[in-house]
């Protein structure tokens, strides 16, 4: 339903032609954790030795590195990797990803936008993570996203079980 608002929202006002949009969702029941992705938004699992990445990036660059055509290196910086291959209301049907996990004590989880995840290292991003206050974790990763050039709009959440 989602994807029909976004497409019909686009198709109906002249301002919004050719308009899409990432989404990453994440729920949790008891011991199991539901995610949910389109686009280049993404969830981690935050450890204790850093940011495991449960989604997977629908780009062009991501498509390129899972094929074996460039490295990971390359893939930090490619050309495409802004270059969507599934986006919320650009098609009549979108496929998402969903992942289900179960897990035994508490999780800890960050949900982004590649406003985030494309301008900052995993190592950044955890350290801002481990070395503030949760009061102002999302504030600071903003924050550090926009001090090395982010451009893109910036979507941070973080939930802990």
């Amino acid at each position: 339903s989602a994807n029909e608002f976004v497409r019909r929202k686009a198709h109906d006002d002249a301002n919004m032609v050719g308009m899409g949009t990432t989404v990453v969702a994440a729920t949790y029941k008891e011991d199991i954790l539901y995610v949910a992705n389109v686009g280049d938004s993404r969830c981690y699992v935050i450890t204790e030795e850093g940011l495991c990445q449960i989604t997977t990036d629908h780009n062009v660059a991501a498509l390129l590195y899972e094929q074996g055509k460039i490295s990971e290196d390359e893939l930090v910086n490619h050309p495409q990797k802004n270059m969507l291959l599934r986006a919320v209301g650009v098609d009549k049907t979108v496929q998402v990803d969903t992942f289900i996990l179960d897990y035994d004590d508490k999780i800890s989880l960050l949900l982004c936008s590649d406003g985030l995840s494309g301008y900052s290292s995993n190592e950044e991003i955890f350290e801002i993570i481990i070395d503030t206050p949760f009061e102002t974790v999302a504030n600071e990763l903003v924050k550090l996203a926009y001090s090395k050039g982010g451009r893109d709009n910036i979507t941070v959440a973080l939930i802990t079980d």
